[in-house]
């Protein structure tokens, strides 16, 4: 399972979500959410002395949902998601990425209103943060493939 269907799965559990999530795209449909791929990073490569290696990622994605309601109304819904988020995680709810599920993070956090499209309806975002850990043996394949 890739990130987008692990992320789409989790995000379904979100009692503010109550539209269809998409991935890259975001139908002008009231409720409808969309996963916007802002990129990956590496944060830092540790080898062994068998030249196995451990690569710390952080990957950003955009969270949009767009309606043609007040202002008001999409604040409290950032404000519950980014709650939402922040609670799962604790709770260790969050789904994993990587190879050492105790180090991994995923946070949200609160954006500016993104774009007025036609007919005025806005679109409003929250940065989704994942940080995670692959493992890769000598012959460069991922920990615990075979």
């Amino acid at each position: 399972m890739d990130i987008y269907e692990k992320l789409i799965s989790w995000l379904k559990t979100c009692p503010q979500i109550k539209g269809a999530v998409y991935v890259d795209c975001l139908p002008p449909v009231p409720g409808a959410v969309g996963l916007f791929p802002l990129g990956t990073e590496q944060l830092r490569v540790a080898e062994d002395v068998l030249g196995n290696r451990q690569i710390q990622l952080r990957t950003r994605l955009m969270l949009c949902t767009h309606e043609a309601v007040s202002k008001q109304v999409h604040a409290t819904f950032i404000g519950a998601f980014c709650r939402w988020v922040q609670e799962q995680w604790a709770m260790g709810k969050t789904p994993t990425f990587g190879d050492l599920p105790k180090r991994e993070r995923l946070y949200a956090e609160q954006e500016k209103k993104q774009k007025t499209g036609a007919g005025g309806i806005n679109r409003y975002g929250v940065r989704l943060t994942l940080e995670y850990t692959k493992i890769y043996n000598l012959e460069g394949e991922e920990y615990g493939k075979d």
